[in-house]
């Protein structure tokens, strides 16, 4: 477990992977994409580490910050094999953890261990108060608006911000 760092938390599916409903699969990809080259911008310019709080942290396992698909898993869609390739492309070894499968606990360890966390997430956490704890509604994409207020959040070590934006 990080310690004393900056955590970005971020979901997959309605999140920064628009619903399969919304658009065709290449737009939805593209989507994707870049959202996750604003991760990693995210990640470099607050020096913050990314964990994925995702109901995808399911089935992977995380070796050297590279997501690889849990040995129980014999069978996997194409189209999760897809995802997984890209997010290892992108992120490039910069994941340090994975959801066990509740975000709230998730996030509350990651504020145990004194990291100052923000999670990007269709799902409402505005019910974690934590001083250090930033929750931003995302479904589908990070906006520049989503960039500058992680960034400010990240950099300011006053206490007192509000938990949803």
């Amino acid at each position: 477990m990080v310690k004393n760092s900056r955590v970005i938390c971020f979901d997959i599916d309605d999140c920064i992977l628009p619903h399969y409903n919304m658009l065709p699969k290449r737009h939805r990809l593209d989507i994707f994409r870049l959202n996750l080259e604003r991760l990693v911008h995210l990640s470099v310019i607050t020096d913050s580490k990314l964990f994925v709080t995702s109901s995808w942290g399911m089935i992977w396992k995380l070796i050297d910050g590279e997501l690889h698909f849990k040995d129980e898993f014999d069978w996997v869609s194409d189209f999760e094999v897809e995802i997984t390739d890209i997010l290892n492309n992108y992120l490039n070894g910069r994941i340090i953890g994975l959801s066990k499968g509740e975000r709230n606990e998730d996030i509350d360890e990651l504020l145990k261990a004194g990291n100052r966390v923000v999670a990007l997430d269709d799902m409402d956490l505005s019910n974690i108060k934590n001083d250090d704890f930033l929750y931003i509604l995302v479904e589908t994409m990070i906006s520049d608006r989503h960039i500058r207020i992680i960034k400010k959040f990240m950099e300011d070590n006053k206490n007192g911000w509000i938990s949803r934006i």
